[in-house]
């Protein structure tokens, strides 16, 4: 019995240790399944766009069209990152570090089932202003991450130029200002506590982020 149990253990380390060399690869794929659909958002909302301009209407259409767009080229340029990136210098073996973080970066899809309200009467316009802004700032420091990018915590070389010149966690500061105005837009009870609940995350992810960089690189 106690061989049985070894060797279940040991078949459930070795499928965990499988997943986490494979996890940039997995997590890639599963991102260009979202990017092919925001593509195919935008290209649909090409039309529609027309027919606002021609009526005169122009800056909620504008900013939800730039929304869509920049959401496409993140998660087209954030798969092919993952899809050609190599093993790391180090990482977290464990689960807790990992799970926070990727719930961190899918958390935000929860929003499409989150009811609609008023609570602060927020105007469109502002809340896809945010959105269109911490989209900007998340995709500027994509570039200059490039192969440091990565879903859960890897260290793989520092980054100090650019934004990570000014604000330590760019990306994760865009993601926030983005995901608040999201959840303004649908300005609910419920989406503003799973605004909380993000950034909460985010938070953490960064945190485990930093710890790991710093024993890397002291």
């Amino acid at each position: 019995m106690e061989n049985q149990t070894l060797s279940v253990e040991s078949r459930i380390k070795l499928i965990w240790n499988s997943v986490l060399e494979a996890d940039n690869h997995i997590v890639g794929l599963f991102i260009c399944v979202f990017a092919v659909i925001d593509w195919t958002a935008v290209y649909d909302g090409i039309e529609p766009l027309k027919i606002y301009f021609s009526q005169g209407i122009y800056t909620v259409p504008s900013l939800s069209a730039l929304n869509k767009f920049f959401s496409a080229v993140y998660l087209t340029l954030a798969a092919i990152i993952l899809l050609s990136l190599r093993p790391p210098l180090s990482r977290y073996q464990t689960a807790l570090p990992n799970l926070v973080a990727v719930l961190a970066a899918f958390a935000v899809y929860i929003f499409v089932y989150v009811p609609q309200g008023n609570l602060f009467h927020t105007n469109i316009a502002v809340a896809l202003a945010l959105i269109v802004s911490g989209a900007i700032l998340v995709i500027g420091a994509l570039v200059f991450l490039r192969q440091a990018f990565t879903v859960t915590p890897q260290a793989r070389f520092l980054v100090t130029a650019g934004p990570y010149s000014i604000v330590r966690h760019p990306m994760y500061v865009g993601n926030i200002v983005s995901i608040l105005g999201l959840a303004l837009l649908i300005d609910s009870l419920q989406a503003m506590l799973l605004f909380l609940l993000c950034s909460g995350l985010q938070a953490g992810r960064a945190l485990y982020e930093e710890r790991l960089l710093a024993a890397q690189f002291p």
